[in-house]
C-alpha cells in the first residue's frame, strides 16, 4: 500500500484512490496488522487514510506465528540473522498471513530470477515462490492489470467533483 500511496498519489490518481476505497469498503482489499504498523511508520498519511476507511486488519495469531517459524527455518534464518538485502520480521509476517489466510500478496520488491545462494537475501517474492511456502505475490501494477479497474465510472460529470473522504470518519482503531 506504501508503494502505491507514494507512486500514485491521491492528488493525482484521485479516481484510482476512490478504487481503492470501494475496494476497502467491499472486503476486497484487506491487510495484516504488520503492514498496517509499517504504514503508521513509513507512510503517516497513508495510515491514516486507510483508518478512516476502516480497513480490515489481519491480527497474527498462533497459526500465523507457527508459518513465521517455519518460514524463517525454510530461510535458515535465525532470530538476529535477518540479512539487510532480504525479507525482515514484518515480512515473514505478512507473508504467514497471506499463507494462513491463502490471499493474494502485493508487493513490489524487485524479482529475483536467480535468487540468492544465501536464502536469507530472498526478498517478498522469491520467498513466496517456495514451494514450501506457496503464496502468490503479485505487484500493484499486476493487480490493476489483472483486475482492470473502470475508473471512469468515479468521474461525477455533474460536479466535477470527487470523494476522497470516507464517511463517517471515526477515530477508532
Amino acid at each position: 500500500m506504501i508503494y502505491a500511496w507514494e507512486n500514485y498519489p491521491i492528488k493525482v490518481f484521485p479516481f484510482l484512490w476512490e478504487w481503492i476505497a470501494e475496494r476497502i469498503n467491499s472486503g476486497d482489499f484487506t491487510m495484516p496488522e504488520p503492514a498496517y504498523d509499517e504504514c503508521r511508520t513509513n507512510a503517516p498519511d497513508c495510515y491514516k487514510w486507510l483508518k478512516g476507511w476502516k480497513l480490515q486488519r489481519h491480527q497474527t495469531n498462533t497459526k500465523i506465528i507457527s508459518h513465521s517459524f517455519a518460514i524463517r527455518a525454510l530461510l535458515e534464518i535465525d532470530i538476529n540473522g535477518y540479512h539487510s538485502d532480504g525479507v525482515g520480521e514484518n515480512d515473514i509476517f505478512i507473508i504467514s498471513t497471506a499463507k494462513e489466510l491463502t490471499l493474494t500478496l502485493v508487493a513490489n520488491e524487485a524479482i529475483q530470477s536467480i535468487p540468492p545462494r544465501n536464502m536469507s537475501r530472498y526478498k517478498i517474492p522469491a520467498v513466496c515462490n517456495m514451494a514450501k511456502v506457496g503464496v502468490k505475490c503479485i505487484s500493484f501494477l499486476d493487480l490493476l492489470n489483472t483486475l482492470q479497474p473502470d475508473l471512469t465510472k468515479y468521474i461525477k460529470v455533474s460536479t466535477g467533483e470527487i470523494n476522497l473522504e470516507p464517511k463517517g470518519t471515526e477515530e477508532s482503531e
